[in-house]
């Protein structure tokens, strides 16, 4: 409205729109549209030099991310296309303009273009970030769209939390909130990571990668070549699936959100795994209820078949797991709490765009204060006698069973309102006993290895003890009486418990959370909402601790306080690294309310 108002009323918009004919009829509703924006939010005033401009009025920049990198992937699949083999399908190219002035471009082709009617599947291709990295799908309006993306793309990236941000903050409008009101299903593939380059000058050339826009335009030609083909292609997406759908106000903004009543996340850079809504809440609540029982009967069969005289009694197991489950989370909240603290302290004075330069040392700074607190709480669950009533621990099975309580506990919490967040805490969840199943195998094996070794005389062979029987304050490994097991073989079974119950976990969890962390801390900072950034990245940071804490509970307690002075080296570090950061630099200002 303000850039008609400003415009006199008329603008003048020129959309570029053809298509690659495929061997079907062309009918309505049959074909494919791919669609880009070729103009930017700069306002024509670059180069500009910054020793001569102080500040500069924010939403303005080159826009080779937003949207240059996109056009240019269109054109080059395009060209793939064209040189055949045809398709059975019409795809349609649209490289609309006034995206940035209010989305005019695609509604002057909803309004107007005979071929509104013909697309019955659209990928849109925008940018919020670097175009050198992976594109998401950060949102889609049918299951449809978001299950082909699954199916076809070659290297899906995606988490569909994404969907939760863009229906529930302000974080903007592509061209695809005009197209799903013609009814097409619909795809946003968009650039996120490194998002401070989003809108300002920093979106130049070297945003963009041929490694980036590579990634794009072969998923991009997967899903085209994949949907033209597919024997489900979809009917149009009815008013009841989706509010919007033949609306002809041109109030996007107030529209509700997008949602594909899916939950997907991407494995590995290679497959996508994507589950109707419900069947992700009955996945994740059933999981959160049956692992921890399974695992507590698994602890009880090793206490039992495994056991020696001095070992610690099952009830004393349970106590100490319970205590472990409390003390976990403490440790989140409280570094969530110190993790607030140092992002107001620090943080918050210094230029928001300034961090953007050094985003690492403010995620581990974050990171690192959050992490803090757990360590800390985990000295004095060692070392202080009486603490919980667990002073001198039973050993690594409660520090496991404590970690999974509290991830299960905030998994079901989760799960009704906000199932994509699922699967950030589900996949210790789901390990965790497979963990406790191989540490049952590994012990069965090297038992009945060491029954075929016994000796004439009935003497088995000679069995190392994993560590000294610990005392309260001693530098052993914190331990029950010794395990019938040799020193290589303890290590054997641990090794293979913590690949299934800490390593995998972390491997599947950790590109996730990073992920969340850095879309979502983008958003944060734009919203002027710095604090929920302290308080995201201390209780992920501390969650990741839980993982590790049986494996921190097997070290000796002079290797603990090692540990921690190590860490509280490093976050001084970073402490003086921030303290340090410029606050007066002579470039320009990102956000309004800090210019």
């Amino acid at each position: 409205k303000e850039s008609l108002r400003a415009a006199g009323g008329q603008v003048t918009l020129a959309n570029v729109v053809f298509r690659v004919k495929g061997t079907g009829a062309g009918t309505d509703g049959s074909a494919i549209m791919v669609s880009a924006h070729y103009d930017s939010a700069d306002d024509a005033r670059y180069p500009f030099d910054p020793d001569q401009a102080t500040t500069l009025p924010t939403n303005h920049g080159p826009g080779v991310s937003d949207d240059l990198a996109g056009v240019a992937v269109l054109l080059e699949v395009a060209k793939k296309l064209a040189a055949g083999p045809r398709l059975s399908r019409d795809v349609i190219f649209a490289f609309v303009s006034g995206e940035e002035a209010g989305l005019m471009g695609s509604l002057v082709f909803r309004q107007f273009h005979e071929w509104r009617n013909r697309p019955g599947v659209v990928i849109n291709l925008e940018g919020k970030g670097k175009a050198n990295s992976k594109e998401w799908l950060v949102r889609a309006n049918s299951a449809y769209g978001a299950g082909a993306y699954a199916r076809f793309a070659s290297r899906p990236a995606g988490f569909s939390f994404s969907e939760w941000i863009f229906r529930a903050l302000p974080v903007g409008v592509t061209d695809l909130d005009i197209y799903r009101r013609l009814g097409y299903h619909c795809m946003d593939l968009v650039w996120v990571h490194d998002s401070y380059v989003y809108h300002t000058p920093d979106d130049d050339i070297n945003s963009a990668s041929p490694a980036g826009l590579q990634h794009e335009g072969s998923n991009l030609l997967s899903i085209i070549r994949g949907v033209a083909q597919d024997s489900e292609f979809p009917q149009p997406v009815a008013p009841s699936d989706d509010p919007v759908v033949g609306l002809w106000n041109n109030e996007f903004y107030s529209d509700p959100g997008m949602d594909s009543r899916s939950v997907y996340v991407a494995l590995f850079d290679k497959y996508m795994w994507l589950l109707p809504v419900r069947g992700a809440r009955v996945l994740f609540v059933t999981c959160a209820v049956v692992a921890p029982l399974a695992s507590i009967v698994f602890v009880v069969y090793i206490k039992l078949a495994f056991s020696e005289p001095g070992q610690p009694a099952m009830k004393r197991v349970l106590g100490a797991s319970a205590a472990d489950a409390l003390v976990g989370l403490g440790s989140v909240l409280l570094g969530a709490l110190v993790a607030v603290a140092m992002d107001q302290a620090l943080v918050n004075r210094r230029d928001a765009r300034t961090w953007y330069d050094s985003q690492g040392a403010r995620f581990a700074f974050l990171g690192i204060s959050g992490v803090l607190p757990a360590l800390a709480l985990e000295l004095c669950r060692r070392g202080v006698p009486g603490f919980f009533g667990t002073g001198d621990g039973p050993g690594d099975h409660p520090a496991l069973l404590g970690s999974l309580a509290v991830y299960s506990l905030l998994l079901v919490l989760a799960t009704p309102s906000l199932p994509d967040l699922g699967f950030a805490l589900f996949w210790f969840v789901a390990f965790a006993p497979l963990g406790l199943a191989s540490e049952i195998l590994m012990r069965k094996i090297f038992a009945a290895a060491a029954r075929r070794g016994t000796g004439a005389h009935g003497e088995s062979l000679n069995m190392l003890p994993l560590s000294p029987r610990p005392q309260v304050g001693s530098d052993a490994f914190v331990s029950a009486d010794p395990p019938p097991l040799t020193f290589r073989a303890a290590l054997a079974v641990f090794a293979v418990r913590d690949v299934f119950a800490v390593g995998l976990p972390t491997l599947l969890q950790v590109p996730q959370v990073f992920n969340l962390v850095s879309v979502l801390s983008y958003i944060l900072d734009s919203m002027d909402m710095g604090i929920g950034n302290g308080a995201l990245c201390g209780i992920v940071s501390s969650l990741a601790v839980l993982v590790f804490l049986p494996v921190l509970r097997r070290l000796s307690l002079r290797l603990l306080r090692i540990n921690l002075v190590l860490t509280t080296m490093a976050w001084l570090f970073f402490v003086i690294k921030c303290a340090m950061a410029p606050t007066n630099v002579k470039w320009y200002c990102y956000f309004d309310s800090t210019c």
